[in-house]
């Protein structure tokens, strides 16, 4: 005889079952990169650095853009629930930036960049916390130059960079400071990283807005004296990352990262499969084998559009994965603790987090290639729709243009038709207004990893006479 289950367990397990089956999508929901809610965050807001003492609390510091005669603000936003929420804790009302943010040791926390004053004048901006980043005052520093990356080896022993090869050095808890070099004059030292307090490297780019080369600088006595350990001149270097015995990695400009055992002795280049037009700004490891790299892809042809990418790798850089993070602005800095523990930061007011090492990412292939599918016909002033499809394995989206030239091959018009899923056949309606004749459109694109098409895509476009 069949027995019956009663009605109440029935009801019981299916409620179970969909209770775990939320769960599951809950967690699958969670894995990898999420982004965090920024109290006041504007288009206008741009983080320049973030540090996290612990899974707690953290420390992202930038500045926000507004109209009025202090247009620039320098802000300090704080995290007390492990980078999930993030508010304001200091707004300074004077006219510069925040570009770098460290703590010294559990309660202690410095932030620094540069005040302009009036006009264009140019001094050392340097702010103390001795709450774990709740308040915040400044500390005067005489200089004529911004400040750009921060760094505390231990409780008492602090370095700070700045633009013109400048070194800021503190052994005292930061009581007092003295102001010396690392560097050329030409070089502004965005990267720094000390693993005690007299071994330490520091990287930059060469030029002010044009940059035309990098230097990386290592020290072993403190910063009484600095050799230069650049792996390639020509190459820009916006950080570094190093680890106790000399083991380290500094990236930059046009997705390069290079590796050295030796403290810079000797290097190789290690290979990303990212394009030419990804920047990288930040790179942290914590320890020899886990660490990320994050910046931006910004396609010279695309009207200064970029996007974030985050790079992640497992067996110290020999491969390098590209994670998933979504359509969001450009990543500028990094903070990590442990191999699955991160934090991201950049443009419009963006932090992103990780609590699984940011999910299993993706490794691209060949090159993408864009395809044509339709040969559209219109009147002046009516609708003409666009078909095409990127293949591209292994990377999940690319952003699109159409370009159209006329019968002599000259560009009559582009279009950004935006960040498309690859694999797919994408559509993209345009009205027109072209005089009538025979023109040609291509479809190029820059893919997700910052990789241009190995073929472009191009069919017909017909512009009949307006009726």
């Amino acid at each position: 005889m069949r027995r019956m289950v009663p009605l109440t367990l029935v009801m019981i397990m299916v409620l179970v079952s969909a209770l775990a089956g939320a769960a599951s999508a809950a967690a699958r929901a969670a894995e990898g990169w999420q982004r965090a809610a920024v109290t006041d965050a504007t288009s206008s807001l741009e983080f320049g650095d973030i540090a996290m003492i612990d899974k707690t609390v953290g420390l992202a510091v930038g500045e926000i853009e507004e109209s009025g005669p202090v247009s620039l603000i320098p802000t300090i936003f704080r995290t007390a629930d492990g980078g999930v929420t993030w508010a304001t804790v200091s707004d300074e009302q004077i006219y510069g930036m925040l570009r770098g943010v460290a703590f010294s040791d559990a309660q202690h926390a410095w932030a620094v960049g540069a005040d302009y004053g009036a006009g264009d004048r140019q001094s050392p901006l340097l702010l103390a916390s001795a709450d774990r980043g709740q308040t915040w005052q400044r500390v005067a520093v005489t200089g004529q130059e911004g400040m750009l990356s921060v760094q505390f080896p231990t409780a008492s022993t602090g370095y700070v960079t700045a633009d013109g090869g400048v070194l800021y050095t503190t052994t005292d808890g930061g009581a007092t400071w003295v102001r010396g070099a690392a560097g050329a004059s030409d070089v502004s030292l965005y990267g720094l990283s000390f693993t005690d307090a007299t071994h330490g490297w520091a990287c930059g780019a060469q030029g002010n807005e044009d940059w035309y080369g990098g230097r990386c600088y290592a020290t072993a006595d403190g910063g009484a004296t600095w050799k230069d350990v650049s792996p390639d001149p020509e190459a820009v270097y916006l950080d570094c990352c190093f680890l106790p015995g000399g083991e380290g990695w500094i990236a930059g400009r046009n997705g390069r990262i290079f590796h050295t055992t030796d403290g810079g002795a000797t290097w190789t280049r290690q290979s990303a499969a990212i394009g030419n037009s990804v920047t990288l700004a930040g790179i942290r490891f914590v320890d020899a084998q886990n660490g990320w790299a994050v910046g931006s892809c910004w396609p010279s042809d695309f009207g200064g559009f970029g996007w974030a990418v985050i790079l992640h790798t497992v067996d110290g850089g020999q491969t390098w994965t590209q994670q998933e993070c979504g359509v969001v602005p450009s990543a500028q800095a990094l903070s990590a603790l442990d191999p699955t523990s991160a934090w991201a930061t950049g443009n419009e007011g963006m932090v992103l987090r990780t609590s699984d090492g940011g999910g299993s990412g993706f490794t691209p292939t060949a090159r993408p290639l864009t395809s044509a599918l339709n040969a559209p016909k219109a009147r002046k002033g009516s609708v003409a729709t666009f078909r095409f499809k990127v293949t591209d394995p292994g990377v999940p989206r690319a952003r699109i243009v159409e370009l159209i030239y006329d019968a002599k091959h000259k560009l009559k018009k582009t279009v950004v038709a935006g960040l498309r899923p690859t694999g797919s056949v994408e559509t993209h309606a345009l009205r027109l207004t072209l005089p009538a004749g025979r023109y040609t459109w291509k479809v190029v694109c820059t893919d997700y990893a910052g990789r241009t098409q190995a073929k472009a895509g191009s069919s017909t476009l017909t512009m009949l006479p307006a009726r």
